[in-house]
């Protein structure tokens, strides 16, 4: 009986624990501003180097990240062109992160502003049978 009741509590510890926890993990957040006509990234509170780069940095982030689908929360300036934030998300899911929030910043206006995404639509530069001619 002691043996049972010391292998379920082995058990709770070493499986469902750790995967509790991982559940609970914090997201990763990039910080993506414009300092002195240069893009400049801080993930998790720390200066990315340029030798390093933001792929590298991301890359070492996710996989010191326990959790299984670990999300990555963007804040990007205002200042910068929209592209460079979606380039970002393309390296971002290079680097195996497939859920991220966006967030564009203003400093000087103080105000913040999320980035959301619906599903893709059809595109077509054909004329509709819809539309008068």
């Amino acid at each position: 009986m002691l043996r049972i009741c010391f292998s379920v509590l082995l058990g709770i510890f070493l499986f469902a624990l750790p995967s509790r926890l991982a559940a609970d993990a914090a997201p990763a957040i990039l910080v993506m501003e414009k300092v002195a006509s240069n893009l400049t990234y801080t993930l998790n509170g720390k200066a990315v180097r340029r030798s390093e780069g933001i792929l590298l940095a991301l890359s070492r982030c996710r996989d010191a990240d326990a959790g299984k689908d670990p999300e990555l929360t963007v804040f990007a300036s205002e200042a910068l062109p929209f592209s460079s934030v979606t380039e970002v998300m393309g390296i971002a899911g290079k680097a195996r992160y497939f859920r991220f929030r966006v967030f564009v910043f203003d400093k000087q206006k103080r105000a913040m502003y999320e980035v959301t995404y619906s599903k893709s639509l059809p595109f077509s530069m054909t004329v509709s049978s819809a539309v008068p001619r």
